[in-house]
């Protein structure tokens, strides 16, 4: 928004000194398209926008960003533990550190501070400035409605927001006081009360912009002289020599309240008494030309850029929240955790040189399409990728980063036909682009590609439109996470040990040693299973917390004589919630070695399906059956009773056949 004011204020001042010799009226007018430009962060798109002509950032959703996508960057492999579970439907994936991010992160924390800092000062010194002039008014007398005559005042001025008060000083009679009220009537009744308080607020919010400081300045100047023409305009010619009289005697003391958005007073007295001696009343041409490049300019310089063709629907702003977020579901997106064998990171291999490419190997990662070109039907011309290097590429489709992406003439395609599991089908291309051809619906797929050359696509589910999708089991961090913060005798100090059992969870010999905890370190109610072999070293563990986002089910349990656990995040918010669940064994070196999980999202992106909620849940009912909780956090309740679960979440229970939910374009 600062950005965006240090093009359009240069602009308005252009055309204020074009407008020299109108009413300061529409100098006037010009600002509040600064002022809207500085606290609105949202305008319409159009083609005849100045910022377009300028190639400013283009927009999305009205919106334009101007924050780089690289310091939301999550990377692949990392276990320097910034926070816990984050997403447990994005696999439970924890959000981690990466060097390259730290220098970005730094300095924008330390730039916050600094801005926060300077807005406090200006809105204390507001504040405190305020109090005085509180003080000092104590002894004022009461004129008549919102009139009141203070002794010790040497300039007139406005004071207050809801209902504000004219202070006139007790010298002021006659004449004199008559068009001096008017002036201050005519601030009131425009509303230019409410128009200072919001350039102090944004001044306050741009301190540290100059060129903003420089839009309060001259705005108020301009606010003061359209004023006082409409003062002579009201009463007449005759009156101009005694009204500057007036303004250069109450010239002094005026200071005193400059700083007070509630309580403004008048300024530049030099420059206004010069603008009332020579202002004579406009002739109509002068005011229809003025009323033309006012309509002109405002709507060139609200707009902002429209959006090309190739970047509809690409749907990104590239915001640090958004960005962050869909990083976390497209790492969950199709693979298991540690240990299992990913059949699309291997494939094209031998068709490493495709479509001509100088790139020596090929690359693989998670896609999300926006948009398909239409004359070029095997472009993708706005996606989101996230390589499996750890490169988090957003790409609108303007011309950035690593370009459109192209499927080769020989790329295979292939289709998660399973909603737990992976079982990819090859299919041909028609038969892959019919499951893409929702309309108002982003798909994520998995690539091979080489030099922006696709040599292998899988659409991770085919169910994806109806929220359905295969759920990866990530790694748990929270229990490091825990260390970090309470250090190595945390379990000692903050944990109560709640129960301890053996059972076969693990490849490795005899049966693993569970511990089951709950506690406190100051951030919540708490707990933790830790899955221990049998020389008590730490194989693995779960974490669950009273927060919402950290909710977590863990069970324990066998079927047809092989141990497993299963955890079960349930988020139900009414119009939009999440289901997931994830089954796993643990390898002997404490890997997880995936047996089945699936997610199922509703809200508004995504079609409910009775009949296929149905089939999801039977899978979830049966391991629910062949298993007991261990820990719970869910609703935020710590509960850690050895109890089937199986009539609590099922079918009959978790169904939403009568919230008539709809996916919204």
């Amino acid at each position: 928004m600062s950005l965006t004011a240090c093009i359009i204020i240069p602009v308005v001042i252009a055309l204020r000194f074009l407008l020299r010799k109108a009413p300061k009226l529409f100098s006037y007018i010009l600002w509040s398209v600064v002022l809207f430009r500085l606290i609105c962060p949202v305008s319409f798109s159009a083609a005849f926008s100045l910022l377009g002509a300028l190639n400013a950032p283009k927009t999305e959703r009205g919106q334009i960003s101007y924050i780089s996508v690289d310091i939301a960057v999550i990377p692949a492999d990392t276990k320097d533990m910034q926070f816990p579970v984050a997403s447990p439907v994005a696999g439970g994936a924890a959000l981690e550190k990466t060097p390259a991010a730290e220098p970005m992160v730094s300095a924008v924390t330390i730039g916050s501070w600094i801005w926060i800092a300077g807005v406090l000062a200006l809105l204390i010194y507001s504040v405190v400035t305020l109090v005085k002039l509180k003080r000092k008014l104590k002894g004022a007398g009461h004129e008549w409605d919102n009139i009141y005559i203070a002794e010790n005042l040497t300039t007139p001025f406005v004071c207050g927001f809801l209902a504000p008060k004219i202070y006139l000083p007790s010298a002021l009679e006659g004449e004199e006081k008559a068009y001096i009220l008017l002036h201050e009537q005519i601030h009131i009744k425009r509303g230019d009360h409410i128009v200072k308080l919001l350039g102090y607020l944004a001044l306050c919010m741009h301190w540290f912009n100059p060129l903003v400081w420089a839009a309060f300045f001259l705005s108020g100047r301009d606010m003061e002289m359209s004023c006082d023409e409409a003062v002579i305009r009201k009463m007449g010619s005759d009156v101009k020599k005694e009204y500057s009289a007036s303004l250069l005697n109450l010239a002094t003391g005026r200071r005193i309240i400059g700083g007070v958005p509630l309580a403004f007073g008048e300024g530049d007295t030099g420059g206004r008494i010069k603008n009332v001696l020579r202002y004579k009343k406009p002739a109509s041409a002068l005011i229809c030309a003025a009323v033309i490049v006012i309509a002109a300019a405002a709507a060139v310089l609200l707009a902002n850029p429209q959006k090309s063709a190739a970047s509809e629907g690409a749907g990104m702003t590239g915001g640090v929240e958004q960005t962050a977020k869909e990083a976390l579901h497209g790492a969950a997106g199709e693979y298991g955790g540690v240990g299992q064998e990913n059949e699309a990171d291997n494939a094209g291999q031998e068709d490493g040189k495709a479509g001509g490419s100088l790139q020596e190997e090929p690359m693989t990662g998670t896609l999300e399409i926006r948009m398909l070109s239409e004359k070029e039907p095997k472009t993708i011309t706005a996606y989101a990728l996230q390589k499996d290097n750890g490169e988090w590429i957003v790409y609108h489709g303007y011309e950035d980063e690593i370009g459109p992406l192209v499927f080769a003439e020989n790329c295979v395609y292939k289709v998660n036909t399973s909603m737990e599991t992976i079982a990819y089908e090859e299919v041909s291309y028609e038969e892959f682009m019919d499951f893409l051809e929702i309309e108002d619906f982003r798909f994520s797929i998995r690539i091979t590609f080489v030099d922006n050359v696709i040599v292998e696509a899988s659409k991770i589910s085919i169910y994806e439109e109806y929220g359905i999708s295969y759920a990866a089991k990530l790694p748990d961090y929270g229990y490091q996470y825990m260390l970090e913060l309470a250090g190595e005798d945390m379990l000692d100090k903050y944990y109560t040990l709640a129960g301890m059992e053996s059972f076969d969870v693990a490849d490795s010999d005899g049966d693993e040693l569970i511990e089951i905890y709950t506690g406190d370190i100051g951030e919540g109610n708490s707990g933790l299973v830790l899955f221990r072999n049998a020389d008590g070293s730490l194989l693995y563990s779960e974490f669950a917390h009273q927060e919402r986002s950290n909710w977590n089910n863990v069970y324990l349990g066998e079927i047809d004589g092989t141990g497993f656990i299963m955890n079960l995040y349930i988020d139900d918010v009414g119009f939009y919630g999440d289901y997931a669940y994830r089954v796993y064994r643990l390898s002997a070196k404490g890997e997880i070695l995936q047996i089945a999980g699936s997610g199922f999202g509703w809200g508004e992106s995504f079609a409910y399906q009775d009949e296929l909620f149905r089939e999801w849940v039977e899978p979830l009912e049966y391991y629910l059956e062949h298993s007991r909780l261990i820990l719970s956090s869910q609703d935020g309740e710590l509960r850690t009773e050895q109890v089937s679960e199986a009539d609590k979440y099922n079918y009959e229970t978790l169904n939403l056949k009568d919230r008539n939910l709809v996916r919204m374009p």
